[in-house]
């Protein structure tokens, strides 16, 4: 397998500044392709374990005219991302419309108070070579099995995120999907939250099978709790 391709999927966690960011999201993989582009784009920034620049980063890895998350006028809504945003702007107490989460998208996601992490850094292999419109490059061999998969990544990667939010001490670390609710839930039941050593942990299901009401709920709710 390819080195730089192994090293980022051990040492790539997300999206933000761990040093800055007060409120972090902890999904389940990073979706799509663009393999070898997101690799190289990674190793351009010192296979850095948080991306500081979302925007940019996406400019390289697909191309300022494909990213469209970020760019124009009328940026487009990411479908997962929306509704953390959501969270987000209502825990400010701010309006929480289309215009206000796209504005958000282009020029705050990942940056500054927010940060968004991963518990695994790609889709599982198995579902890599079925990508629309991409084919694995021939000298990536990703072709073995979840379990496999699990092992050799997965407990590595929650020691550290466990690692980095002990060191950072967000003021909310919200977590969403199956998986991330299993290895950092703390048998936490959907939408309910706990303070653990000053930071609110809060877990959630994953936002596409989700409504906007429920994340713009939870906003609220994280408001008064850190109040």
């Amino acid at each position: 397998m390819n080195e730089l391709l192994i090293n980022y999927m051990k040492n790539y966690f997300g999206f933000g500044d761990p040093e800055q960011a007060d409120y972090w999201f902890i999904g389940v993989e990073d979706g799509g392709g663009y393999i070898r582009e997101r690799t190289q784009a990674w190793e351009k920034r010192g296979c850095a374990n948080f991306v500081r620049d979302i925007d940019q980063f996406h400019d390289e890895m697909l191309s300022p005219q494909l990213n469209r998350w970020f760019r124009g006028e009328n940026p487009t809504l990411q479908k997962t991302w929306t509704r953390l945003i959501a969270c987000l702007l209502a825990l400010k107490g701010d309006e929480v419309n289309e215009k206000k989460r796209k504005h958000f998208q282009k020029n705050h996601l990942g940056r500054k108070d927010n940060l968004i992490a991963e518990l695994w850094p790609l889709p599982f292999p198995l579902r890599l070579s079925e990508l629309v419109g991409e084919k694995l490059p021939e000298d990536i061999d990703l072709q073995f099995d979840k379990g496999k998969y699990s092992d050799n990544f997965t407990k590595f990667r929650v020691k550290n995120i466990r690692e980095f939010v002990k060191k950072y001490r967000p003021k909310l670390v919200v977590v969403y999907g199956k998986d991330p609710c299993k290895y950092f839930g703390n048998n936490l039941a959907n939408f309910e939250f706990e303070n653990r050593d000053g930071t609110i942990w809060a877990a959630a299901p994953h936002p596409r099978g989700t409504s906007l009401e429920n994340w713009v709920d939870l906003g609220k709710r994280l408001r008064k709790k850190l109040a």
